[in-house]
């Protein structure tokens, strides 16, 4: 596990969305975060033999103890927090797999606390038609 100042990964998005745009840096992100995820969702489950709702808040609390914001499944509260759809994803995938069925799925915030309109952020997670 690599750990880098909380400055490393805000520099790294400030210099990308400019120059990418937000459409296309979420278009990579988000299989990038699904994938890693679900990866660590597979493998802590494993190692700690977890049930895959344990595996699933344990992970979410795991990112909120390493900085990447302060989670709860329906409470996730960091600024520009789209950049977390495909940890959703990717959990999600490995918590509904788990249960027999891991259908594609797509993950949008539709509000975001940082807008300073909500008071959190709200995702929505769908089954892809």
């Amino acid at each position: 596990m690599v750990y880098l100042p909380r400055h490393f990964l805000v520099n790294n998005y400030n210099a990308v969305v400019p120059a990418l745009g937000v459409e296309a840096y979420c278009a990579i992100l988000r299989p990038a975060m699904g994938k890693s995820a679900f990866d660590r969702c597979s493998a802590t489950a494993r190692t700690l033999n977890q049930t895959p709702d344990a595996t699933f808040r344990y992970c979410f609390q795991r990112l909120s103890q390493r900085g990447g914001g302060r989670f709860s499944i329906d409470e996730p509260d960091t600024p520009q927090c789209y950049m977390f759809e495909g940890l959703f994803t990717g959990a999600m995938r490995f918590h509904l797999g788990a249960h027999g069925a891991a259908p594609p799925l797509d993950c949008n915030e539709c509000n975001c606390a940082a807008d300073g309109c909500y008071a959190a952020c709200c995702f929505t997670l769908a089954a892809r038609s």
